[in-house]
């Protein structure tokens, strides 16, 4: 009998390993640009199992990859030749409408998430898949379309259960492993393994004014002019994005399809006539080619954009934190998004700050709250052939914008990174805490597969 059989007899849960006929499916994850083979799937059933994987995996000196949804963009949520803690059975959801709290399971996705929030009008900064899992996504920090109304995903964190590298079940939060819980909120993947996560709830929905104005890509230049003033007198409760993308899909006139176009996304948490008023200017900017600015459940604008991001897609994913943005930054944008090689690329300016940035930088792990937007460029295809025309697309992009950055990346929209990355974002006097955390918690890194921190 082989050791994973005999870690098979004390787990609650099931192993699949590569004799499976299921583990070809087992070990596939969301983005089809990754492509590895660990040594067994564990699907575990509860913090139990999950404390007997980690220990298991120490004495046999193996990788541990956690996977709730398998979203990762970097493939952090499989392994080459380890074990893959399995989280999605941990389905648990309690909420909680007197406090405007929820406590779930780290396989919640954030699909489920809403649907059980927005029956009372309440939520928090979501993940724009519904498809996504809350863990990864709030452990990281989070952003959202909300996240200026809401804080990012860890800011709303109140407590969280997670297991420990040596195997212990125990419990963070700013009254109970104060140090831990300051980690996590950022950082967290480093520490532990979290299996449930209690999270505080805002009212908002269940529905909302969302939608885009959009303007030729020649226009961009304006759009950003526009927004550059518009962007400074918004209230918290409005997030906007700038979107450049091309028009695709059997939806798309004849006349349209091809044609790169830029657009500016909104989505407004307050009531939808308070809403109007503030994007009326933005609504009537220019000569906009389309409005879909319109009322819209809340649950419906998370999932609208999950045909455009199913799973087996290549993805290869940058980001950049940007000072502010400007004409010459929207020129920039613009002039490279021209050889974008994929019709379903695209490249999302999100204006940040509000109440992410009225927390103190030093409260969390979570950093860069001074900024103002981020910049993100995902290039999604389908032909495997062409990864490398794609992945060097990206690469120029982040290059030409640059000049515009703060210097600092967001981590969990990088595909590809380097300790200087990791270093960039948290800066040298965080990562010197965080090295501590991660002697106290982890000594031996087992718990590598995430955007590490510095040895």
């Amino acid at each position: 009998m082989s050791e994973l059989e005999l870690l098979e007899k004390s787990v609650n849960g099931r192993i699949v390993m590569p004799s499976n006929p299921e583990f070809d499916q087992a070990r596939k994850v969301w983005n089809g640009s990754i492509n590895k083979r660990p040594a067994a799937v564990i699907y575990c059933n509860d913090s139990s199992d999950v404390a007997s994987s980690i220990r298991f995996a120490r004495s046999a000196k193996m990788e541990i990859a956690v996977r709730t949804t398998g979203h990762s963009i970097a493939g952090h949520s499989t392994s080459q030749g380890g074990l893959v803690l399995d989280l999605s059975r941990l389905k648990g959801i309690d909420l909680n409408t007197d406090k405007n709290t929820i406590r779930v399971g780290a396989g919640v996705s954030w699909g489920e998430f809403d649907r059980a929030t927005q029956k009372f009008g309440l939520g928090t900064t979501g993940g724009p898949i519904s498809t996504m899992g809350i863990a990864g996504f709030t452990l990281s920090g989070g952003i959202s379309r909300l996240a200026r109304f809401c804080g990012v995903g860890c800011d709303n964190l109140i407590s969280v259960e997670l297991v420990t590298a040596d195997g212990r079940i125990v419990k963070s939060s700013t009254a109970e492993n104060p140090d831990l819980f300051w980690g996590i909120r950022g950082a967290g993947a480093n520490f532990g393994v979290v299996t449930s996560f209690e999270i505080k709830l805002h009212k908002f929905g269940p529905e909302l004014l969302t939608g885009a104005v959009m303007y030729p890509i020649e226009k961009s230049k304006e759009v950003f002019d526009f927004c550059s003033d518009y962007l400074r007198g918004v209230p918290n409760s409005l997030g906007t994005s700038i979107l450049f993308r091309t028009m695709h899909g059997p939806s798309v006139p004849p006349d349209l399809a091809g044609k790169k176009t830029v657009a500016v996304s909104i989505c407004y948490a307050g009531s939808v006539e308070e809403g109007q008023k503030i994007v009326k200017p933005l609504r009537e900017n220019g000569s906009p080619m389309g409005d879909q600015i319109k009322p819209t459940q809340y649950v419906v604008t998370q999932s609208m954009h999950d045909g455009v991001n199913k799973a087996g897609m290549q993805n290869w994913w940058a980001s950049c934190y940007l000072k502010e943005i400007t004409p010459q930054l929207g020129e920039t944008v613009a002039n490279t998004f021209a050889s974008c090689p994929s019709p379903m690329t695209i490249v999302q300016i999100q204006n940040i700050g509000g109440v992410i940035s009225e927390i103190g930088e030093d409260e969390t792990a979570y950093s860069n709250r001074s900024a103002d937007f981020i910049l993100k460029i995902e290039a999604k295809w389908l032909d495997p052939a062409k990864n490398q025309e794609n992945i060097q697309w990206v690469r120029e992009m982040k290059k030409a914008v640059e000049p515009y950055s703060t210097g600092a990346s967001y981590l969990e929209f990088c595909s590809e990174f380097s300790e200087e990355t990791v270093r960039k974002f948290y800066g040298e006097r965080k990562v010197k805490r965080l090295q501590e955390l991660k002697s106290k918690y982890d000594p031996t890194n087992l718990l590598k597969s995430n955007y590490n921190i510095p040895r």
